[in-house]
């Protein structure tokens, strides 16, 4: 089991100033640079601009913020967490309404968690039926340390994704601009340990992943 690249992001929703999507305030107070390289990407509706610098990529709109973090290991995530906290502190705060927290992982081999979902008293009916099951996905809403979790698990023939989401209302009477630090390295913690205890996965390292 491995992190799909490109899924750890943060995603802030709320309502701001057009000011703050321009290039120069994004490079001073998010990037703390004098630049940041622009580049034009197709996110599978269109095509959308993106900034990126020090393995974290920010694509802006009028009222939503996606951080991308553009490599697995905790210290690009640490630069990721460190991104986030700079727009939380610079941005109007009252403006920012919740904030999200996302990651997926995937398993190329999927015989174990096929053989979990075949024995799902359903999945038993369909095949004593006839039917040969192409795929199956499990969608729950949990509470877990004190925290409430979205989770999806996808799984096919071929291979397994696990796709993880965190939903914070923001809070402005809390010190949340602080509290996001170490969140999201902890966060892919717990969701290695999850996936490990609860579906004997095994998470391995790639490309100096921590």
């Amino acid at each position: 089991m491995n992190i799909i690249n490109d899924t750890i992001s943060v995603v802030i929703n709320g309502d701001w100033n057009r000011y703050f999507l321009s290039p120069d305030w994004l490079a001073k107070n998010i990037f703390d640079k004098q630049q940041i390289e622009a580049e034009m990407a197709f996110n599978g509706i269109g095509t959308i601009l993106r900034f990126n610098c020090d393995d974290v990529s920010v694509t802006p709109s009028m009222s939503q913020m996606t951080f991308i973090c553009r490599k697995n290991s905790d210290e690009a995530i640490k630069k990721l967490e460190h991104r986030v906290s700079n727009f939380m502190k610079n941005a109007p705060s009252p403006l920012i309404t919740t904030y999200g927290y996302n990651i997926s992982f995937e398993e190329r081999d999927s015989s174990n968690i096929n053989a979990t979902f075949d024995k799902i008293p359903d999945s038993i009916n369909l095949i004593k039926h006839g039917a040969i099951i192409q795929s199956c996905t499990l969608h729950r809403t949990i509470e877990l340390n004190e925290k409430t979790l979205e989770y999806v698990l996808y799984s096919n023939k071929s291979d397994t994704n696990f796709s993880f989401n965190w939903n914070i209302i923001f809070n402005k009477s809390n010190d949340q601009f602080e509290v996001i630090q170490d969140k999201i390295v902890n966060l892919k913690k717990e969701c290695i340990e999850f996936l490990e205890n609860c579906y004997g996965q095994k998470y391995k390292e790639e490309n100096g992943d921590n």
